[in-house]
């Protein structure tokens, strides 16, 4: 009953096609031969309450990767104690191919990390809200070391005809050896963050040109992270005070106010045959933050505040028919007219800018 012994299996015998040139003439990235992974769910009432314990390990899209955890519910439902060790590892640069962002992962080193955890859901007049709090820490056998504390609070709100979502994070990071990929990034979900997710694990459906980092904005996006939308794309340039400039699109710590005021009951796009399994949302957002700038080891220290704002449409598919066990998709367009720190090549604060996402960060 989706309660014990719970199971899943994939395995994909891949064939190559849709290959992408690594830069080379005439040479086409290599690929695995094979994908599987596999996961086990089961609860355990007879040692606690409300308890279950879970494992998974993946050899997919040119990752390695184990997970094995356990969880508490209390009584109520409403809060989920939970701990879990996760690893990851990529065994060749040959496997960074398939990463949108090639650049913010190393291969031939073990990210391994403890984590521990509650998440809280609650409610109230006209509203209800969740909040994680989660503490990692790098364990034995990683390459890495790095510890962070994060905190994110999700409330959604009825206002008459509106729904004013909002969304406020913050993490704090520590560490001499940050990996890249579990780095906190300003303006979208880190690479691990990706993984999780079938549509951005892989550099399989955004243009190649909408995707990294350079001196201005570009057009896809990942929900998450500080999620300052508005700067997807750009390197974030910062002037130390030795002269040196580097990029802080990504940062052990940071903190950010997302806000969103949906408005499409005001203007109801629900067609008859697309009622049950399609919903439009149209929305005002901003976003802002700050990211830190220091180099690992070294103290804290936070580039500019940055923050965004603009109009944006979500389209999410909620049911797929025979496919019963599928999940909802949201793909947003998302406009950031508004930034407030602008590219050197594109100084006007107020300009048309559009990007295209998967997932909602809240």
């Amino acid at each position: 009953m989706n309660y014990k012994h719970i199971f899943d299996f994939s395995f994909w015998l891949n064939s190559g096609v849709g290959k992408l040139r690594t830069g080379y003439e005439n040479v086409f990235n290599s690929y695995n031969p094979f994908s599987v992974k596999a996961s086990y769910r089961t609860a355990t009432d007879n040692i606690l309450k409300g308890s279950s314990i879970s494992i998974s390990g993946k050899y997919l899209d040119g990752l390695v990767a184990g997970q094995a955890g356990f969880e508490v519910k209390t009584r109520k439902q409403n809060t989920v104690f939970y701990s879990y060790l996760k690893t990851l590892y990529r065994p060749d640069t040959t496997d960074l191919y398939y990463l949108i962002y090639q650049k913010d992962w190393l291969a031939k080193s073990w990210n391994t990390t403890l984590n521990i955890g509650l998440t809280h859901t609650y409610t109230y007049i006209n509203g209800n809200g969740r909040i994680n709090l989660h503490m990692r820490s790098s364990a034995v056998g990683s390459d890495y070391d790095y510890s962070q504390l994060s905190m994110e609070a999700v409330n959604r709100n009825v206002l008459g005809k509106f729904n004013f979502n909002t969304r406020v994070f913050a993490q704090l990071g520590t560490g001499a050896n940050l990996a890249p990929e579990s780095a906190l990034f300003l303006a979208g979900g880190n690479p691990e963050m990706m993984m999780d997710n079938k549509y951005v694990r892989s550099a399989a459906f955004a243009p190649q040109d909408w995707n990294g980092f350079g001196a201005t904005t570009n057009h896809f996006q990942y929900g998450g992270g500080l999620n300052l939308r508005g700067y997807t794309g750009y390197l974030v340039p910062f002037k130390t005070k030795e002269g040196t400039v580097i990029p802080v699109y990504s940062g052990n710590s940071g903190a950010a106010v997302n806000a969103e005021l949906e408005f499409d009951r005001l203007f109801p796009i629900r067609p008859r045959f697309t009622r049950n399994w399609l919903k439009i949302n149209t929305y005002l957002f901003g976003d802002a933050g700050i990211i830190s700038a220091n180099l690992p080891g070294k103290a804290l220290l936070f580039a500019e505040p940055r923050a965004d704002a603009g109009l944006g449409i979500a389209v999410t598919i909620k049911k797929w028919g025979p496919l019963a066990m599928e999940q909802p998709l949201t793909i947003r367009f998302d406009m950031p007219f508004l930034l407030t720190r602008t590219p050197d090549i594109s100084p006007d604060y107020l300009q048309f800018r559009w990007i295209v996402a998967v997932n909602r960060a809240f």
